[in-house]
């Protein structure tokens, strides 16, 4: 997957594989790394990194979580990961770095752009985090970012040393010196869709002649908006640009693309919809078509659809 990394002044973001593994292992191997983990967020049993590594990817380009593996830029040493989880109207941070770094503001960093993530381009109300009460590392680090103290309790799935509770922390949106700074381009989230027919043909939508990238070919779909899902961004989109009603079980994610254009950062999801009410036509685009699926790759796209037609036609051609 040629993913395009969320940056920051130090750090490359990118989702996790499996050529991560043996630093994963690493990772969960060390007893002095500062973290908030509920459980089932980073296995402590390196044997289940495979399978959380793909349930990973399959959360993010479903949209309900973010996780990235940190890596220096200098050396793309990793050195943690971090992960915005999406549900409830609020968004919860988790993370876990290696000791060795603490102190040197790396996670602060992560979690300042997941911040912006949340509040800027996800357009969610509230961040929260909860973590042992003792951990006085990963509370300083949560302050650091702007996250505040509400109250002390217990939870049952949060991996809590014996006889210790939990504490609770939240940043509201409206609270202030939670948005973009400027030093990084603004995250852009689309929800697109891959309508698929009864012959495989797939289709797509040709861009007006008066917008940027025009008349080149695309996913029908488009920007998130506040309040909400790329699901239910997805669906409203194929409805205001082909004139369809889609049931949100019937689409599947399939990939995610992450392109860095001149001033905003891109992040797409595509699923695929073999079922739908309606026929389509052209609403918003200069053309329709449905393109055979062996055909996919001959057809001029904008450069962050062009690795997701490459991965469709091969899920689709035998």
């Amino acid at each position: 997957m040629n993913f395009a990394p969320l940056q920051t002044k130090r750090l490359n973001l990118w989702p996790l594989g499996k050529d991560d593994l043996g630093s994963l292992a690493r990772l969960v191997g060390d007893c002095e790394t500062p973290h908030t983990s509920t459980q089932g967020f980073l296995p402590t049993d390196a044997v289940h990194l495979p399978a959380w590594v793909q349930a990973c990817h399959a959360h993010m380009v479903a949209g309900v979580s973010f996780t990235f593996g940190c890596r220096r830029r200098v050396d793309h040493a990793l050195v943690g990961v971090a992960s915005l989880i999406v549900g409830d109207g609020r968004g919860e941070i988790t993370f876990w770095f290696l000791g060795s770094y603490f102190g040197l503001g790396y996670e602060a960093e992560a979690l300042s752009r997941l911040k912006e993530l949340a509040f800027d381009s996800l357009y969610l109300p509230r961040l929260c985090a909860v973590t042992d009460v003792v951990n006085c590392n990963t509370i300083g680090i949560l302050e650091e970012v702007g996250l505040g103290s509400i109250h002390v309790g217990s939870i049952d799935n949060l991996a809590l040393a014996e006889g210790n509770g939990a504490r609770f922390f939240e940043l509201k949106r409206c609270s202030g010196r939670n948005h973009q700074t400027g030093a990084m381009p603004p995250v852009v989230f689309v929800g697109a869709v891959a309508l698929v027919d009864h012959f495989n043909r797939v289709l797509l939508g040709q861009r007006p002649a008066d917008k940027a990238m025009a008349n080149l070919w695309e996913f029908p779909g488009g920007k998130l908006e506040p309040g909400e899902t790329l699901r239910t961004s997805a669906i409203r989109e194929i409805a205001e640009e082909l004139g369809v009603e889609i049931v949100p079980d019937h689409l599947t994610p399939f990939s995610i693309a992450s392109y860095r254009y001149s001033d905003f950062h891109l992040l797409m999801s595509l699923f695929i919809c073999r079922k739908w009410s309606g026929d389509c036509r052209s609403m918003h685009h200069r053309a329709i078509q449905w393109v055979p699926a062996v055909e996919l790759t001959a057809l001029p796209v904008p450069p962050a659809d062009f690795e997701l037609v490459g991965e469709l036609r091969a899920l689709l051609v035998p």
